[in-house]
């Protein structure tokens, strides 16, 4: 079979070139089924048909093309005028197996019907190129659709790949950790080393905890390191999990458990003393002497310890306050609760009438809690933003009722281990309302009585802030 002319250049070597090429260098027409004009002996390796049959069978270079490439291959040569072109597609050997070649050709200059290329066969190139298209296009279905924030870096620990899972400020890709803006130094630099310590030393980084306190997040992180098909490392590869929630529980579990832990010493310390005053004052009954005010002191300490066990219930459900918000006057809200706490009707100096939301009888509980705290006289005054309850003084237990002791004889101030069931309830429904409590001056909310001898008579103030509060309206629940 005649070689295909090459324009300036003849000769042996040449042809030994030519003979030697893996594919085949030919001239085909470029109209119907292309029929070859001549090519090299390569075409028998290329194809497994020899030349010579082809001719003698009339078959053209199209029928040995795979038939879903036949137009492809078409459009390729018809676009070839006077211009280069390439095209890569299959070929059906006669054996039936299928290879791939690289055909690039141009009209031959001296006719423009005909084509004139080489041939090469590129299948295992052309697989391996597909394998890594496909390997590729599953990496990005993984980065698109699992529930995780996958990323890659490179040898110097660069995002060179990540999924949009998760979302960032700012741009990570071509950038360390510690190069990330919104990643504290300390959490960037001990993520910048778990990379160079898979990447350097061929670690596996398994459930590393990451926490970005700027973000007000928590990661749960893995990476292994990627290798090249030399068994190079190349980078690595890493796997987040968002478990800021599961942190957030976490927290609060143990915030839960902390204070169920100090319950029994809580519960043990504000009920024994209502109980022992009412076993002291029942043995001073049998005095035939005994002053019926025994009796109801007796009866008070009983009911005090009652409200203990309704504040333990109350704070144990769930550990959440069940709370009915409803429009109600902080001046029958106050008085409410001094009658039922308080000693001398003219010892409370009421707020004026106003109207917040509320729940009502857990609002008259708070203030009910801070009377048996504090020492008459009581003041309740509107603020600002809230109210404040002003005592006279600030007692380490609850104070009895209506028993005739003077409860500014107990030293102001002075606590015990804890603030108690009690002033822990305040507390719960202040928080459970959206509202703020302090103790004025910057004292402890424990020991609010400031320790300064510059205080008026060691008054002890407590603020509540947060509070929106409107005129009372016709509305405004008054009723108990």
């Amino acid at each position: 079979m005649e070689y295909p002319r090459m324009d300036g250049a003849t000769g042996d070597g040449r042809r030994v070139a030519i003979d030697e090429t893996p594919g085949t260098i030919y001239r085909r027409r470029g109209e119907d089924r292309q029929p070859i004009v001549s090519a090299s002996d390569g075409i028998g390796d290329l194809t497994g048909h020899d030349a010579d049959a082809l001719a003698r069978e009339g078959r053209g270079w199209l029928d040995l093309v795979h038939p879903d490439d036949r137009e492809e291959v078409r459009a390729a040569v018809a676009d070839a005028d006077g211009e280069a072109n390439e095209a890569t597609y299959r070929i059906e050997r006669a054996n039936g197996d299928v290879r791939f070649v690289r055909d690039r050709f141009l009209a031959a200059p001296d006719d423009p019907a005909v084509i004139e290329g080489v041939a090469l066969d590129v299948t295992e190139t052309e697989r391996r190129r597909r394998e890594l298209a496909e390997d590729a296009e599953l990496l990005e279905a993984i980065f698109e659709h699992v529930p995780i924030h996958v990323f890659v870096k490179d040898c110097e620990g660069r995002h060179v790949h990540r999924s949009d899972f998760l979302d960032f400020p700012e741009n990570v890709i071509g950038k360390r950790d510690i190069d990330v803006d919104f990643i504290n130094e300390e959490s960037a630099r001990a993520a910048y080393e778990d990379d160079m310590r898979v990447i350097e030393e061929g670690e596996t980084v398994l459930d590393q905890e990451e926490h970005y306190p700027a973000v007000g997040e928590w990661d749960l992180t893995s990476k292994v390191p990627l290798y090249d098909e030399d068994g190079e490392v190349m980078g690595l590869l890493g796997a987040t999990r968002r478990i800021t929630d599961r942190k957030r529980a976490e927290q609060e579990l143990r915030r839960k458990t902390e204070r169920l832990d100090n319950f029994a010493d809580v519960v043990a310390n504000d009920i024994r003393q209502p109980l022992s005053e009412a076993r002291r004052r029942a043995r001073q009954i049998d005095d035939p002497d005994a002053d019926e005010a025994h009796v109801e002191a007796a009866r008070e300490a009983v009911r005090r310890a009652g409200a203990v066990v309704d504040d333990v219930l109350a704070l144990s459900r769930d550990g959440e306050l069940s709370l009915d918000p409803e429009p109600v006057s902080l001046r029958s809200v106050v008085v409410d609760a001094w009658e039922r706490a308080g000693d001398d009707e003219d010892a409370l100096a009421a707020p004026e009438d106003v109207e917040l939301r509320a729940d009502r009888s857990h609002l008259r509980r708070a203030f009910e809690n801070l009377f048996r705290r504090g020492a008459a006289p009581v003041a309740v005054e509107t603020t600002d933003d809230g109210f404040a309850v002003e005592l006279a003084g600030w007692t380490d237990t609850p104070r009895e009722r209506g028993v005739g002791d003077d409860p500014q004889a107990v030293d102001a101030g002075q606590r015990g281990d804890g603030a108690g069931l009690e002033l822990g309830l305040v507390e719960e429904i202040v928080a459970g309302h959206g509202w703020s409590i302090r103790a004025a001056g910057g004292a402890s909310l424990a020991n609010p009585t400031p320790e300064s001898p510059d205080a008026p008579g060691g008054r002890t103030r407590i603020e509540i802030t947060g509070v929106e509060l409107r005129e009372t309206t016709d509305d405004t629940e008054r009723s108990e």
